[in-house]
């Protein structure tokens, strides 16, 4: 179930048009594609959080969630087109904007965390998606994910099940490392697991190599 799509899973257990359309409709509130793949376990997951904690809906129908998104552009000085033919995407600013964006973000940190003062920050250095993309072709359009985050490419399946040991299969001593590997982007320590499984492959222990007594159990079996 956990590597099929939502749709997938809908359209066995159901027949009825309107059954599926509700299940498919719950899934997409919580942003997942019906037939990505990986999704199966979300057709069934939101009817159980729907069903403890209910579901918000903006006074007056969902249409005035939109109408409020769209005075809020216009607020800030955006602009809304509608019925317009889109032939392309164009993408500028980002090494000019790497330097704005930070003060953004300080602004707004600074009304939660009183003591976060340029003069409480040491250093700081700022990376656009292009920045990311030159260091690496496999960062396609500054993604940090490398392997998109997708469902169906987690745990033992990133970013492949035959990789996801953080080997490449028939070729020995080579390891993989990095955001494309479990458990992914962010600050998740996933250099730590790479050397794990080095450290495993060459006998030694890894708590003894990075200084750090055994877990109690185990010294307790020991005795």
């Amino acid at each position: 179930m956990s590597l099929k799509s939502g749709l997938d899973i809908i359209s066995e257990w159901f027949e009825h048009e309107k059954v599926r359309m509700h299940f498919v409709k719950l899934m997409t509130e919580n942003l997942q594609t019906p037939d990505e793949k990986g999704t199966g376990l979300g057709a069934l997951a939101m009817v159980g959080a729907v069903h403890a904690t209910g579901l918000g809906l903006p006074r007056g129908g969902s249409g005035q969630l939109t109408q409020a998104l769209a005075r809020c552009i216009a607020h800030y000085g955006g602009t809304i087109l509608t019925a317009q033919n889109v032939t392309g995407l164009l993408r500028i600013g980002w090494d000019s904007l790497k330097e704005t964006w930070p003060g953004w973000v300080l602004r707004d940190l600074q009304k939660w965390l009183t003591n976060l003062e340029p003069a409480n920050i040491i250093a700081s250095r700022s990376y656009s998606p292009l920045d990311l993309e030159r260091d690496s072709s496999s960062f396609v359009n500054g993604d940090i994910h490398g392997a998109a985050p997708f469902f169906h490419q987690m745990n033992g399946h990133r970013p492949t099940p035959d990789l996801a040991q953080y080997t490449v299969p028939g070729v020995e001593g080579f390891y993989l490392v990095g955001p494309f590997m479990h458990p992914g982007a962010g600050l998740t320590g996933a250099g730590r697991t790479t050397a794990m499984r080095i450290l495993q492959d060459l006998d030694i222990d890894f708590g003894t190599a990075i200084g750090v007594e055994q877990p109690v159990a185990v010294a307790r079996e020991e005795r």
